[in-house]
């Protein structure tokens, strides 16, 4: 069931355009979080006006966290000013966070630090994974999928985390931004295939699974009733608020 819908406005408001757009539709945001789990995540210098501006029912979220609890690393943000602000969720491993680093281990080690800390200031991380093109073209895309899950679960077992909930992110490379998705059978057997992976070593967690990559109003349809897949990650179909309302509506109806 739809459950959750995340809006990464990623840098493309800026500070009084996010402002404006917070204003101009709180209160009708505010009646759609009724419905759904809403969250927000915009640009990093917004997100404290952000949370005066909008309802308490909706969530505010990070669209990334530094790997390092503190120290001298320019430009970075701590999960603990993250929590310190009151953020609930914060997005790790996004391509668009991660497109100009080369050594894939260094990245994953990274992901998995910065789930460490969220974890440890109660923020609850959404983990991004995808393959490229090239990958799929491959017929790879499962062993660089599992591989990207399993540094997140090593970190876990290895800090003997206790969690009672996982959320991943699905989001295709290939898709994001391109107009592109899978086809819904595709999608389904891939979300499957990750479900029975983490199920196989995380066996009493509870799973949540969002799928992110070019939704819009064309193809929301061909999404919503897949069972396994429980929310939304959205781009630029959330950045107008009435495109966002017909696509979370479209998702509720039968």
């Amino acid at each position: 069931m739809i459950k959750i819908f995340v809006a990464n406005w990623k840098m493309q408001k800026s500070y009084s355009q996010t402002i404006k757009w917070c204003i101009k539709n709180n209160k009708e945001l505010a009646e759609l979080s009724h419905r759904k789990n809403i969250i927000i995540c915009p640009s990093f210098e917004s997100i404290a006006k952000v949370q005066t501006l909008l309802n308490k029912n909706i969530n505010i979220g990070a669209q990334d966290c530094s790997a390092f609890e503190k120290g001298a690393y320019t430009g970075q943000v701590s999960a603990i000013s993250l929590r310190e602000i009151g953020i609930n969720y914060c997005l790790i491993g996004h391509s668009e966070t991660k497109i100009n680093i080369t050594n894939t281990d260094n990245l994953n080690n990274s992901i998995s630090e910065k789930y460490f800390l969220l974890i440890k200031n109660n923020i609850k991380p959404i983990i991004c994974i995808g393959e490229t093109q090239e990958e799929r073209e491959k017929n790879i895309t499962y062993d660089i999928l599992k591989h990207q899950i399993d540094m997140i679960i090593n970190k876990i077992k290895k800090e003997e985390i206790k969690i009672n909930e996982l959320i991943i992110a699905y989001e295709p490379i290939w898709a994001i931004g391109t107009g592109k998705v899978p086809k819904p059978e595709e999608l389904n057997n891939t979300l499957i295939g990750i479900k029975k992976y983490i199920n196989s070593i995380l066996s009493d967690i509870e799973l949540t699974i969002l799928y992110g990559g070019s939704i819009n109003l064309d193809n929301i349809e061909e999404f919503k009733n897949m069972g396994i897949l429980n929310g939304f990650l959205l781009g630029n179909s959330s950045l107008d608020f009435q495109l966002f309302k017909k696509i979370v509506l479209l998702s509720i109806s039968a």
